[in-house]
């Protein structure tokens, strides 16, 4: 779960590990090169979410599709199942991430979303 992987669109590429979590990795930015990068830069080092003050950390289980990595969240404590989905659009600078989150209790409820973005902007340019 801690090997890498990419979201990739033709103008924009995330990279994280197969945990959900961005991790400081890479050999050409050394330690560099994990989150959202349009082009050679940088836009964010990496996001995270938390359902009810509760951080999704580390992901159960990881899909790469053509298209789109989807990363799972068994919450078994809060009776939740979130699904995190992140694609690339071709063109476009930047992600789409989908947050589906399945309520395993009976009872309906409400809960909170937090989205932080850790930012780190820089260009390859500036780590030669």
């Amino acid at each position: 779960m801690e090997s890498p992987a990419v979201t990739a669109g033709t103008r924009a590429v995330l990279i994280g590990a197969q945990n959900g979590l961005f991790p400081d990795i890479g050999h050409n930015v050394p330690g560099e090169m994990g989150g959202l990068w349009a082009g050679e830069k940088k836009v964010c080092d990496g996001f995270f979410f938390a359902i009810d003050d509760v951080p999704l950390r580390e992901a159960d289980c990881c899909e790469a599709h053509p298209v789109a990595t989807a990363f799972h969240y068994r919450m078994q404590e809060q009776g939740m199942h979130i699904v995190r989905r992140q694609y690339i659009p071709d063109g476009v600078k930047g992600c789409v991430i989908e947050l589906t989150i399945e309520n395993q209790r009976n009872a309906p409820r409400m809960v909170e979303v937090s989205f932080t973005v850790r930012t780190d902007i820089l260009t390859v340019a500036a780590t030669n």
